[in-house]
């Protein structure tokens, strides 16, 4: 175990740079804060580059259980002070545990195949969430918790979608990053490689189109949210086999794109519960 107690250390200045996003590009690593959250990802077998510490952080005990749990695994541990760690890590209030994890490499038809036998599953392993041109962190984070939730296959990122590996995404995710496929695509290439693997694509719309409820969620399937804004892009629009949406039968006019995913998903996971 290391101890870094200067902001200019070359580590904790290289550590606290992967709250950017060029440097998160260049060294394929990104920053998972909290104890529960890095708990969470070791034990789905996340690859854990490093760990910092602050031994004084908020539940000593479970910080260095986990700091001993990595350093059996091989994974480089460094403690710092607090005022060092604050540094580093992107919360105003932190626990005292940040761990640096590096991406997943994932290859969109391998994700994507559905085999025969998850037909016939109780959970949403033939569904595939496409968060098109998301920008609020809040809403993708959520989308990745509840493709969590249910099982989804995969979550597809557009273009102009945010960063889903940005701390307030990592936060808003709750660990679920750790599990849940992300697959940054081009609309082009999604739509054929969707289409080839006989997934129906379904595009979530605020007032236009049939009722959710009402639809066929069943079978392989591929999910459409756009964000607030500027909604779905015009290719996705044009490509989609049906445009499903959620009553809203009170004054709201529209769901954020967090809660709308979350509905969607837990319809098509009731669904297939029901069969």
């Amino acid at each position: 175990m290391e101890v870094l107690t200067s902001y200019n250390n070359p580590k904790v200045k290289a550590y606290a740079a992967l709250k950017d996003k060029k440097h998160r590009e260049k060294t394929g690593l990104y920053l998972v804060e909290g104890i529960r959250f890095i708990t969470e990802y070791i034990e789905a077998g996340a690859e854990l580059e490093a760990v910092l510490f602050d031994s004084f952080g908020t539940h000593p005990d479970q910080i260095l259980a986990i700091v001993d749990a990595c350093t059996e695994k091989g994974i480089h541990t460094y403690e710092l002070t607090g005022q060092v760690l604050a540094h580093v890590v992107d919360t105003e209030h932190s626990q005292g545990i940040v761990a640096a994890v590096r991406k997943k490499d994932f290859v969109a038809q391998t994700v994507l195949q559905i085999q025969q036998d998850m037909r016939l599953n109780t959970s949403c392993k033939d569904v595939v969430v496409i968060a098109d041109g998301i920008r609020d962190p809040g809403n993708l984070g959520t989308m990745i918790r509840s493709a969590d939730a249910v099982g989804s296959r995969a979550l597809i990122i557009t273009p102009g979608t945010t960063d889903p590996y940005q701390p307030k995404v990592v936060r808003a995710a709750a660990g679920s990053l750790a599990r849940v496929p992300v697959l940054a695509m081009d609309r082009e290439s999604m739509l054929h490689e969707l289409h080839t693997l006989g997934y129906r694509v379904m595009s979530m719309e605020a007032h236009h189109g049939v009722s959710v409820f009402e639809t066929d969620l069943l079978g392989p399937l591929a999910i459409i949210i756009g964000g607030e804004a500027q909604g779905i892009s015009d290719l996705l629009q044009q490509a989609t086999d049906r445009a499903v949406s959620l009553p809203m039968p009170g004054s709201s006019e529209s769901l954020n794109a967090g809660v709308a995913s979350a509905v969607i998903l837990y319809e098509a996971l009731r669904q297939r519960l029901a069969k």
